[in-house]
């Protein structure tokens, strides 16, 4: 999809991908914010901008999924008698929430792909 882009839209992306807002990347990339605005309309420049994102989003996922185990370590460490009654509570209920918000994803994942597969036969 990059082929599709000129050089200054592939710079526009770069930095709106690490800029704080819309106006700090025009600036950064130097180009008139409405020339960022009106390719942020563009099919193309949204796909590749949207793909970009999920690349960047990918990356930080693996990142803090490598310190999940850790994590799940530290909190489950906290349930010991050694710890004081609130802060033994807190972490209960950290991985009680965070089992059920799990559960919930997984669901809502298993339920989507079947409504796809089934629009998918349907054509």
């Amino acid at each position: 999809m990059t082929d599709k882009l000129t050089p200054r839209q592939n710079k526009a992306i770069s930095c709106i991908l690490t800029a704080k807002n819309l106006q700090a990347a025009a600036i950064t990339a130097d180009i008139p914010i409405r020339t960022v605005a009106r390719w942020m309309t563009e099919p193309a420049f949204m796909a590749e901008l949207q793909r970009r994102e999920s690349e960047a989003l990918a990356e930080v996922t693996r990142q803090l999924a490598s310190y999940a185990g850790a994590a799940v370590a530290t909190i489950a460490d906290l349930l010991d008698d050694g710890y004081q009654p609130a802060t033994r509570l807190r972490a209960a209920e950290a991985i009680l929430n965070q089992l059920t918000r799990l559960r919930e994803l997984t669901t809502i994942e298993g339920r989507l792909t079947e409504l796809e597969a089934a629009v998918y036969e349907r054509g």
